[in-house]
């Protein structure tokens, strides 16, 4: 990463006022040039710098809900767990090897799918230090799964005052439970502005189960 001396300035400002965590949830996009950026919104910086690259545009890759977007939950820690994970939906270790402040870290990943996609070791660029503040000795990892997101965004449409009120009548409370009401029903129940439901309809869509189809 190439900083002039005011670029270094603030980025050594920024990486001191990270706030520490016991955990972050980091979000990665593949963007229509196919390669994977990780998420950081206001980067003041060049913006090739978000690319993710030797290995970890791979587990990116690997770790997609969509193939488009990954997002995972991230837990630094300085202390081993041995944690060699053979499901993609489990909690996995990534083991620092070595790292240097203006060189980014090399880290093993104990992750058996990830050893036969590209593995088993991943570059991560200084822009961690952004994220993280520091190269961790330990990263837990645990990727969010296409139902995590749906349920997720399930729990942001519940707290949508009109679509709060329109689940209520249903019963709906999970996932399932909105998979489970007949398509007819839902178009009863919003029957009176189908229109002011766009949002649902978007989501619902995104599952094959659209309203105004």
């Amino acid at each position: 990463m190439d900083y002039t001396l005011k670029d270094l300035t603030k980025a050594i400002s920024m990486i001191k006022n990270v706030e520490k965590k016991e955990e972050y949830i980091i979000s990665f996009t593949k963007e229509d040039d196919g390669l994977w950026y990780v998420v950081y919104p206001d980067w003041p910086f060049d913006y090739s710098h978000l690319q993710m690259v030797d290995g970890a545009d791979k587990l990116c890759e690997l770790l997609s809900y969509d193939g488009k977007h990954t997002k995972v939950s991230v837990i630094p820690s300085k202390e081993h767990k041995v944690l060699q994970s053979h499901d993609l939906n489990e909690r996995f270790a990534l083991i620092k090897t070595k790292s240097s402040l203006t060189e980014g870290a090399t880290y093993q990943v104990q992750l058996a799918p990830f050893k036969y996609n590209g593995g088993p070791w991943i570059w991560l660029c200084p822009v961690t230090l952004f994220v993280l503040g520091e190269y961790p000795e330990y990263l837990y990892i645990k990727r969010f799964t296409r139902q995590d997101m749906l349920n997720t965004k399930l729990i942001e449409l519940t707290n949508s005052y009109k679509l709060h009120l329109l689940f209520k009548r249903l019963n709906v409370i999970t996932l399932d439970d909105l998979l489970k009401v007949p398509k007819t029903v839902i178009i009863n129940a919003a029957s009176h502005n189908i229109g002011k439901y766009a949002e649902l309809d978007d989501f619902l869509e995104s599952l094959g189960f659209c309203l105004s189809a």
